[in-house]
């Protein structure tokens, strides 16, 4: 499966650069799932649960709300808050 690239910033800063594969989460209009070579997008990213997968291993955050800017084969978050899943529990 192919990659793009994910940057996301917090308040403190960059605090993520990877290639994916996959990209879920939830927007302002609903869930979205993101692939390589997605449709232009810009959109606020509600509380919940975020999750990327690379080479068949996903990751889960839960991300405070932001913004999310899709661009061909580079997305960017802009979050408010980010936190992996397995810190919470």
């Amino acid at each position: 499966m192919t990659k793009f690239k994910l940057k996301i910033v917090t308040p403190s800063g960059i605090y993520q650069e990877v290639e994916v594969n996959q990209l879920n989460l939830r927007t302002t209009a609903g869930q979205v799932g993101i692939l390589a070579h997605h449709m232009p997008l810009a959109s606020g990213i509600e509380i919940s649960e975020m999750s990327y997968i690379i080479d068949k291993q996903r990751h889960i955050f839960a991300i405070g709300g932001g913004f999310i800017y899709v661009n061909d084969d580079e997305t960017k978050i802009i979050a408010n808050s980010l936190n992996l899943k397995r810190k919470l529990i």
